[in-house]
């Protein structure tokens, strides 16, 4: 298949260069349109809490190359190629990973019986206001395309996607029909999809709110009786923007099974903010709940397909909740200062976390807390409309919390890793 991919973009490219006087013409609806991606980040990472080692320096890297076509009025398709990579993971300038894949690869029809409906079937993004439910994660090496349908309702003032997500299959694809070729007694599915939908309204002027709610089911069975994830998850979220204020209000609620144990887990977020041009701050409390040792259902908020990025803090100290926080959850409570000026390319964010868990962890000396506090300061600079350079630099103070959970033990002694930590990187990111 990656052969095949990069065949096809080759072709793509030869194809765009002899057909070039036609792909100009004005009328555009027919032309192939052919996208580019590529972004490049060294980086600096002291993130392990000890100065006894050396920080570790690495650089990644990520291309793409997409084309799309219009077929007749409504009709069209979309294919892009991916290679993500880490600088000499190959080992060998003679060597390759054979790394490139398929990240998106759909058809997409619009305006369906005359109304605004569109049907996408193949493989693609889902991606829904600040990701903090559905997000690509364009920061990672990779990012999140789905395999799957979506079936949407789009217009000025409200828009509604219904989906049915893969995220892994275990039914295998029969080439020889052959009876013998079937497995008898049938096999187990043990499949993992996702199906939903996400909602978007405008209800006036500088309001908006979002409702959503998604089933994800995981009919594997790890302990041989009961399916490993059948969970409900429902919320809304409104925003309001007036003059020189913004706010946003969230909360959803996850219900269930986690195996043996019944879910019942929540998420909360409050942000105000005040726009005093060209600076924007903004005071934020985002709360996903966690579960206690000895509690009897799964209270821990599992948002798995989310950009954490993004959301709790660039150290991404948190973007395995259950293991990062050890299923006690997370507190975060947050000021942004956001710096940007028309027709000055330099943008500049500055973050300031006291990230707590949602439930304390009982140790010999009493109830802990506080993993600590991050500081995340990030400058964009705008070379143009297509390039982007970026620095960002972070600093995070370890809690009692962190501490706890990152100590080792040898013979009865104890050793704890709390120095602070850091991390830093430069990205450049191009899009045509």
């Amino acid at each position: 298949m990656k052969y095949f991919i990069l065949i096809l973009a080759i072709m793509s490219l030869f194809f765009l260069n002899i057909k070039a006087q036609e792909i100009k013409k004005e009328n555009t609806e027919d032309a192939w349109k052919f996208t580019g991606q590529a972004q490049i980040r060294p980086e600096l990472d002291g993130r392990d809490f000890s100065n006894k080692t050396y920080p570790l320096t690495y650089t990644t890297a990520r291309f793409r190359l997409g084309v799309e076509k219009n077929i007749m009025e409504n009709i069209s398709f979309m294919i892009q190629a991916q290679d993500g990579r880490v600088w000499g993971q190959e080992l060998s300038p003679s060597n390759n990973i054979s790394n490139i894949d398929l990240y998106q690869g759909y058809v997409k029809i619009n305006n369906l019986f005359g109304q605004p409906i569109y049907a996408q079937a193949g493989r693609f993004e889902v991606s829904y206001s600040d990701q903090r439910i559905f997000g690509s994660s364009q920061w990672s090496l990779y990012s999140r395309a789905w395999d799957g349908l979506r079936l949407g309702y789009s217009t000025k003032d409200a828009k509604v996607d219904v989906f049915a997500l893969t995220n892994s299959s275990s039914m295998p694809q029969i080439n020889k029909v052959l009876p013998v070729s079937y497995s008898y007694p049938a096999s187990m599915d043990s499949s993992f999809n996702v199906y939903g939908f996400y909602s978007q309204w405008q209800l006036m002027e500088g309001q908006n709110l979002d409702i959503y709610g998604y089933y994800d089911i995981n009919k594997k069975m790890s302990n041989k009786t009961d399916a490993d994830l059948a969970r409900y998850t429902t919320g809304a979220r409104y925003q309001i923007s007036n003059d020189n204020f913004f706010g946003v209000g969230e909360f959803a609620y996850q219900f269930g099974d986690s195996a043996k144990r019944k879910v019942g887990a929540y998420l909360a977020l409050v942000s105000i903010g005040y726009n005093m041009a060209p600076f924007k701050i903004s005071i934020n409390m985002d709360m996903q709940s966690g579960t206690k040792s000895g509690d009897t259902t799964y209270n821990m908020f599992d948002a798995s397909y989310s950009t954490k990025h993004s959301i709790n803090g660039y150290m991404d100290y948190f973007t395995d909740m259950k293991n990062s926080t050890k299923n006690l959850g997370l507190n975060d409570f947050f000021l942004k200062i956001a710096y940007e000026q028309k027709d000055f390319p330099v943008l500049g964010e500055l973050t300031g976390h006291y990230f707590m868990s949602n439930k304390p962890l009982p140790t010999t000396t009493g109830d802990v807390s506080a993993f600590g506090q991050e500081i995340d300061l990030v400058l964009r600079y705008k070379m143009n409309k297509s390039v982007t350079l970026e620095w960002g630099g972070c600093i995070f103070l370890q809690g009692d919390l962190m501490k706890e959970l990152y100590k080792s033990t040898v013979k009865t002694v104890v050793t704890y890793r709390d120095d602070p930590a850091f991390w830093s990187y430069v990205m450049l990111r191009l899009n045509i």
